[in-house]
């Protein structure tokens, strides 16, 4: 890592930089001009001290989009935010770069995104606990009768073992035997009784196996890396995991438009629906309908979570996405789902609004950016 930048690191923990389509450094606050005069910005907000080809300081320029990136350096985690301008009257494009080491910022959202998906993960415990316990349930009751089955099918094949092993005087009471048993337990009825068993403990297990599967989606260690996602993929994992909350309370009305898969980490963003998801539930007294929908729009992936409850009183609008700002009871919640859900769409680049009428419902809108490559696509 350069000198410059190593320097600049310890004596700022946050630089504006104005900088031409040479990348040559205009302007930099907290700093002396002697410090960047003639040079090349590369030098202080590049994690390897060079200039690049596919440097993505010169793609905002050259692209005209904002981009952002983190890294970790020797100083701590460093992000860096890049907004492209054009001088219309001098005809020069231009670049404004935010540079910010965020150690201690990254560290306190760390602690409180943990909390709150501690949280979630508390509240969703005893809804998915019953949802597993249901299949076990009918699991359990049916390996009872299988049992009784099996032993009726043990005596069929001693007697049919017999009889094939008996060339005696003894063959016609051993046939007796067998249509007893046949007569007072219904073989054939057994047999088909079993299959249907069988069909609903597999049936069963799996619905155990998902329920797990997609726990285990929300609950695993954040990625360390964005990955390719499809929000529909998420969302459907995410109604899964609620399924007890919702089925007591509300319909949901799913409407899946066709959208391209975004760049994001997974986790946190099934969260983020969890959240919102969360909240629709808890402003339903009863019988109530929620409505999520997603599709493309221009480089965008529009998700939609609309429900019919209570509404968001005109007084509160205006802290929904504060942090420890709540409207239910003192120990019912942290306060930290939105506030949390707000981070972590705007650390995907995205936006997240909503628009509410005390009474009639709230619906949430959230607006992802689709990877470059895809979004011509589903224009």
């Amino acid at each position: 890592m350069g000198t410059a930048f190593e320097n600049m690191g310890n004596k700022n923990s946050e630089v504006i930089y104005i900088i031409d389509e040479k990348l040559s450094v205009l302007y930099a606050s907290n700093l002396d001009p002697k410090e960047y005069s003639n040079t090349n910005v590369c030098e202080f907000v590049c994690p390897v001290c060079r200039s690049c080809e596919i440097c993505f300081v010169r793609s905002v320029i050259e692209t005209g989009r904002y981009d952002e990136m983190r890294f970790q350096s020797e100083d701590g985690i460093i992000q860096i935010k890049v907004w492209p301008a054009h001088l219309d009257i001098v005809n020069l494009r231009i670049a404004v770069i935010l540079w910010q080491n965020v150690s201690s910022q990254e560290a306190m959202e760390a602690q409180i995104y943990h909390a709150q998906k501690l949280e979630a993960i508390g509240e969703l415990a005893a809804g998915i606990a019953h949802e597993i316990n249901n299949p076990i349930g009918f699991i359990y009751g049916n390996m009872k009768i299988m049992k009784e089955y099996v032993e009726v099918l043990r005596r069929l094949a001693d007697i049919s073992s017999e009889i094939c092993n008996n060339t005696g005087t003894d063959i016609e009471k051993l046939r007796e035997q067998y249509r007893e048993l046949d007569s007072r337990e219904s073989i054939n009825d057994v047999i088909s009784d079993l299959n249907i068993l069988l069909e609903e403990n597999i049936d069963g297990a799996a619905r155990v196996s998902d329920i797990v599967s997609n726990l285990k989606s929300f609950a695993r260690p954040d990625l360390k890396e964005k990955v390719r996602y499809n929000v529909n993929d998420g969302m459907k994992s995410t109604l899964k995991v609620m399924q007890n909350e919702l089925k007591y309370k509300c319909r949901v009305i799913e409407d899946y438009g066709e959208v391209p898969e975004i760049e994001c980490y997974p986790g946190e963003l099934n969260q983020v629906f969890i959240n919102i998801i969360n909240n629709a539930v808890q402003a339903i007294d009863t019988d109530g309908v929620i409505e999520i929908k997603t599709r493309a729009q221009n480089d965008s992936v529009i998700i939609e979570i609309r429900d019919n409850g209570c509404g968001i009183p005109s007084e509160n609008v205006d802290y929904v996405f504060d942090p420890f700002f709540s409207t239910k009871p003192v120990g019912k919640g942290t306060g930290l789902g939105l506030s949390v859900s707000h981070g972590i769409i705007d650390k995907h680049s995205g936006k997240i609004d909503f628009e509410s009428v005390p009474g009639e419902g709230t619906v949430f809108t959230i607006s992802l950016p689709v990877i470059p490559e895809f979004s011509n696509l589903f224009k």
